[in-house]
Order: structure tokens, then C-alpha cells, then sequence
């Protein structure tokens, strides 16, 4: 049985409140509702807005530089490969001097007959081209006319001399002389005095022709008893490569 704390009642065991007065017989503590939770769900949705938020601006950024190509540094490379393919693309090889055909040949003196003239010095033809050199009067200009078939830059000059050493000797040879060409600038030229071949050094940029005006030769010596009168050479050759076409040769397609 249980006594009611304020009429002193007896209730049976199963008894919540007093026969007698109604008050709660049991009164131990009731259950503690919950808390609210108002405040740790304002965090929580705090949380997840902040992370919404940085999640998007993280988005943002990636197709932002996926569709303006990268960053500031990553946009400069490009220009400076192009500048360097530029450069490069620009350079050529300059050509690599060759013989060039002389289209003909003029000489004053013409030469002692068919079989000295003139037209032995080009193109490799066999002979000699001669003159009577002690024929010559001061003042008299002995010249080589060279005319080429298009117009050349010339790098170097192959000039040929006698090749059998007495009679390499036994003539007047060419010593100094002087190279004309479009320009209108006469280059002074040197030769040595030997036998056979010999390379000089000539730099014209653009010329149809070449004209060498001999002004100096060294002395015909007596060889075996014999010395002659004349002045011998085998022949010429002009090194060099064509020349690059003139602004005005260059045709202009236009662009539409």
C-alpha cells in the first residue's frame, strides 16, 4: 500500500494519484523534455553554407581559367614560342658559291688570231687568249669583258695562268689589275706569279657583267735561250651565286 503524502491515505501499489485527495502519489522527478535544438541547427546550416559557398567560388574559379586559357605566366608562353619560332623560321642558309655561266666574252686586244682569241678564257674551252703585250703603248687600256647569263652576286675570281713552266716564264704575265662591274666601283686585284691557277677574293654584290682592266704585268724571262713577246693566259672562271631578285622583279599576288 501506498501512504498519500498530504491525507495519509492508503492506495493500492498500482495507484498514480490518491483515492482520497486525487494528488500524484508518485512524486519522484518527471522526465526532463529535451532541449531545443533551435541553436546547434543554426550552426550546422552555418557550416554547410560556408562550404557551399567556397565549393562554388572553387567551381568559378577552375572554368574561369579552363575558358580564358590559365593564368597571366601561363598566357605568356605561348608568345614567347612564337616569337622564338619566328626567329627561327626567319634564318636561311646563305647559298654556297658555285661557277657561273658567262653568257660571252669581250677583249681589248681581240687576241693573235682564231687560235689566241678571246673566247678561249670561259666556259673551260682549251687555249689561251694572247696579245702582243709589247705592242701595248702607255695609256692604252687592255680590258676582259665578262657578261653573265643573269645577274650573279660574285664571291671569289679563279684566274688561270700558263701552265708548262717555261712557257709560264717565257711570257708576260698579268700582275695587278682592276674589276668593274654594274656598281660602277673599280675593285684593285693582285695576282701572284705563278704557274697554273689561282683564287682571288672578289665580293660584288649584284652585277650582269664584269670587265677587268689589266694595268700592271710582271716581265717575260728568258728560259732555254728563248723570251717572248706576249702576254698569255688560259682562262677565267667567275664564283659566286645568283643574285636575289630586285623589289621591283618580286610580283605581288594580292590577299582577299
Amino acid at each position: 500500500m501506498v501512504s498519500c503524502s498530504l491525507c495519509g491515505h492508503l492506495n493500492p501499489p498500482s495507484r498514480q494519484s490518491c483515492e482520497q485527495c486525487h494528488i500524484r502519489l508518485n512524486q519522484a522527478d518527471m522526465p526532463l523534455a529535451p532541449r531545443p535544438t533551435i541553436g546547434t541547427n543554426a550552426r550546422v546550416r552555418a557550416v554547410i553554407a560556408t562550404g557551399t559557398t567556397i565549393f562554388a567560388v572553387a567551381v568559378f574559379a577552375l572554368l574561369f581559367n579552363l575558358f580564358t586559357g590559365g593564368s597571366e605566366e601561363d598566357g605568356e608562353a605561348p608568345e614567347e614560342t612564337a616569337a622564338v619560332q619566328e626567329t627561327t623560321t626567319t634564318t636561311a642558309p646563305p647559298p654556297i658559291p658555285t661557277t657561273q655561266g658567262v653568257l660571252s666574252v669581250e677583249c681589248s686586244p681581240e687576241g693573235l688570231g682564231a687560235i689566241y682569241s678571246c673566247d678561249n678564257l670561259i666556259n673551260g674551252k682549251t687555249g689561251e687568249w694572247q696579245i702582243r703585250w709589247t705592242d701595248i703603248t702607255p695609256g692604252t687600256q687592255v680590258t676582259i669583258s665578262l657578261v653573265f647569263e643573269q645577274p650573279i652576286t660574285i664571291r671569289r675570281l679563279e684566274w688561270v695562268n700558263v701552265s708548262d713552266e717555261d712557257r709560264f716564264y717565257q711570257n708576260f704575265r698579268v700582275r695587278t689589275m682592276e674589276a668593274g662591274s654594274d656598281s660602277g666601283v673599280a675593285i684593285p686585284l693582285n695576282l701572284v706569279d705563278r704557274l697554273g691557277s689561282q683564287i682571288i677574293d672578289l665580293a660584288v654584290m649584284r652585277t650582269n657583267q664584269l670587265t677587268l682592266t689589266i694595268t700592271t704585268v710582271y716581265d717575260a724571262e728568258v728560259r732555254n735561250g728563248t723570251v717572248y713577246k706576249e702576254l698569255a693566259v688560259e682562262g677565267i672562271n667567275v664564283i659566286g651565286y645568283p643574285a636575289a631578285p630586285l623589289s621591283s622583279e618580286t610580283t605581288t599576288t594580292a590577299v582577299s
